[in-house]
């Protein structure tokens, strides 16, 4: 067996950034560019009233004089005679030789359709400049950015429709197990819903994969070899099949296949007998069969994998807390323990103490894990430790406070 240390390595030492792909813009949020992004004009395109109002040459500061027309957003200016006024919108472009836009507010608009002016008038006042924010093929986002909403925004207003980014990978699930049936089935007494496949997929969903296909197959050497050789995946997780007992035949059949093990057992609880390997660029995972085991190896081990293939930055590293309750730890193994990370003027963490690794109703507000070192020892409430928070979880629903 090795350490939970040593295997998230050999995971993340073995997975490959995946080859990129262009995506339309509103399908590339979470994406990581392989391009950078530049204005293809500057911004403003023009000089911009920032108020609506009138465009006057300073010197009528103080006068009355005639409105001849209007400067409306997204048309041509009119033009603006020395001893005029254009009513001006925000938004809209200032006419040539405007020296400034008067707010509306600051004037006297007369019946005969002329405007008073006040006494002072500064020049450049309420207009933005052409190129004052943005010159003509400036980098706006540099290759290697994640695309979020508002660097997506970003590139809509370069004109951009489609951008190459890495691609997202696809994910074969198989779920293994005579005794199992899909969760939409009615079992017998001695069988028991699927549970598994929802847990994986939603996951994966949170990280942003959108091609999944999920597969289940029965207690026999030739099913598997079936379906893997139809499988076309980046990544292949199995749930079950892969401890020591007569129907664990998973790491064989993996063997069989070609599949070169990377390791198979680690020093944690849950998910031991966790099982990992690689053929060509294809990851295998193998996960037991308990669900709060599966959901601890797809947080700590595969979101990370994914991260890398998708050439995201890669979310591995613990956080200090401190203990709401006190807590026992027995054994040579690291814990994951479940349980609640939260703010309250600190960071604290609540453990949920569950019944073993096949029960999922114990943790299910949990949205981090304790990791503890193997030993016999206790920890007091107010003890400062170390907290895993897989990368789907948004800190601010952490740190959020109710209303």
């Amino acid at each position: 067996m090795i350490t939970p240390a040593n295997a998230l390595q050999l995971v993340l030492n073995e997975t490959e950034v995946l080859p990129p792909t262009y995506y339309q813009l509103n399908k590339a949020i979470g994406l990581c560019l392989e391009t950078e992004i530049k204005a293809d004009r500057p911004y403003p395109a023009f000089n911009k009233s920032l108020r609506d109002g009138f465009a006057v040459y300073v010197r009528n500061a103080g006068h009355t004089i005639p409105i001849i027309g209007e400067c409306a957003p997204g048309k041509k200016p009119e033009l603006l005679n020395s001893d005029s006024a254009l009513s001006i919108y925000t938004g809209a472009p200032c006419p040539d030789g405007c020296e400034a836009v008067v707010k509306i507010e600051d004037c006297t608009i007369n019946p005969d359709h002329t405007v008073s002016l006040p006494a002072i008038i500064i020049p450049g006042q309420n207009i933005e400049k052409s190129s004052s924010i943005i010159i003509d093929n400036q980098i706006l986002i540099e290759k290697g950015s994640v695309l979020t909403p508002q660097t997506a925004a970003v590139a809509a207003s370069c004109g951009i429709t489609q951008l190459k980014s890495i691609r997202r990978p696809v994910i074969a699930v198989i779920i293994t197990g005579d005794e199992i049936v899909k969760y939409g089935k009615t079992p017998s007494q001695w069988e028991i819903r699927d549970s598994n496949s929802v847990l994986i997929t939603s996951t994966l969903e949170m990280m942003g994969i959108k091609d999944v296909s999920v597969h289940y197959c029965r207690d026999n050497p030739r099913d598997y070899d079936t379906l893997l050789d139809s499988i076309e995946a980046d990544v292949v997780i199995i749930s079950g099949a892969v401890s020591m007992g007569k129907y664990d035949i998973v790491p064989k059949i993996l063997e069989n296949a070609g599949v070169r093990k990377i390791f198979h057992r680690i020093t944690q609880k849950p998910g031991r007998p966790m099982y990992f390997g690689k053929l060509n660029k294809t990851l295998f995972f193998g996960l037991p069969g308990n669900p709060a085991a599966v959901k601890m190896c797809t947080d700590r081990y595969i979101c990370p994998a994914i991260q890398k293939m998708m050439g995201l930055p890669v979310h591995t590293s613990n956080i200090k807390a401190i203990l709401e309750s006190p807590i026992s730890v027995s054994g040579n193994r690291t814990s994951f323990l479940s349980g609640i990370l939260s703010f309250d003027n600190k960071v604290l963490f609540k453990p949920l103490l569950d019944k073993g690794s096949a029960d999922i109703f114990s943790t299910i507000n949990s949205n981090s894990y304790c990791v503890l070192e193997g030993g016999d020892y206790e920890l007091d409430a107010g003890s400062e430790v170390s907290v895993y928070v897989p990368p789907y979880i948004p800190m601010s629903s952490v740190f959020a406070k109710p209303e």
